[in-house]
């Protein structure tokens, strides 16, 4: 990103400076203020802020329904697989039920709430198989919450299912981020 600077706004306030600026590929306009601790600029510090609707970070409580999986790829070379999900959102972790014996195709319609805010960009959906000795890793999705923030809701959506850059199937999720202070339309 590039900022270009009007000099008469320095002549008015020699240690003071604002601009605002776009960040190219992204939905952010940010606050760029620029201080000195004297006229002559000798140190900048610089701060930035979001402005426009992400100006005051919203917290709330994100809504995951796990629908089900298609297509994974086979990690049980002599049986089913035994496929659960672990969903992780920042720090946050929760896991789905075993769908024991449900192999390549596993259905769960189970549904996980996590406590959020709107400055955490993605949430991770590792899928496992569950064996007697260890657990083997199936294939990771990351999912973009940008779009959850905006809308409040996205209808259950297929995601690729990768390991090591590749395809490994897909997983289909529902999403709904709940605002803190936000109550659903009541029926009258």
């Amino acid at each position: 990103m590039s900022i270009e600077v009007d000099g008469s706004d320095l002549r008015k306030r020699p240690n003071q400076f604002s601009t605002i600026a776009e960040d190219p590929g992204s939905f952010h306009q940010l606050f760029i203020r620029i201080k000195t601790r004297s006229p002559s600029p000798s140190r900048i510090d610089f701060t930035k802020e979001r402005l426009g609707r992400r100006e005051k970070m919203v917290r709330g409580t994100l809504e995951v329904l796990l629908v089900g999986a298609k297509g994974l790829e086979n990690t049980d070379f002599l049986n089913n697989m035994d496929p659960y999900a672990l969903i992780i959102c920042r720090t946050q972790e929760q896991r789905s039920s075993v769908a024991s014996g449900k192999g390549t195709d596993p259905d769960w319609n189970e549904t996980f709430v996590f406590s959020t805010s709107d400055d955490v960009s993605e949430m991770i959906i590792k899928l496992m198989d569950s064996d007697v000795d260890s657990d083997d890793f199936v294939g990771e999705a990351s999912i973009p919450l940008e779009a959850v923030y905006v809308e409040g809701n996205i209808p259950t959506t297929v995601y690729n299912v990768v390991k090591d850059g590749e395809y490994r199937g897909e997983i289909k999720i529902g999403l709904t981020f709940n605002p803190e202070g936000h109550r659903p339309d009541e029926y009258s």
